[in-house]
């Protein structure tokens, strides 16, 4: 299975606005229907999309969007904006667990 999720990844990377970096597609068990991208190029699926997945179109179509978001560093700008949340709220003397138990209380 990962054999061919990385073949059906392999030929989108060409096509991607980093080509040059290594990417690594890999299967994940689970039977949630997800996929997602981390620094460096890797791409995780899971099981239980594969099982949804109709055809080799859909697969690509979620792999090529996991491509985006490498090639958009969109895990260094969540870093980023994790990191800088996290430093407000220490700068501002705030207990970081107290900081996210309102927050959560506010959403619900």
């Amino acid at each position: 299975m990962t054999q061919y999720v990385n073949q059906v990844g392999q030929r989108l990377v060409p096509f991607s606005n980093r080509p040059n970096i290594p990417y690594t597609f890999q299967v994940v068990e689970g039977n949630s229907i997800n996929a997602f991208a981390t620094m460096g190029g890797f791409v995780y699926v899971t099981t239980g999309l594969l099982k949804a997945a109709d055809n080799e179109a859909q697969l690509a179509s979620v792999l090529a969007h996991e491509i985006g978001h490498i090639g958009g560093r969109h895990a260094v700008e969540n870093l980023r904006e994790g990191a800088l949340a996290s430093g407000l709220v220490s700068a501002a003397g705030l207990d970081r667990n107290a900081a996210y138990r309102s927050k959560i209380s506010s959403i619900r």
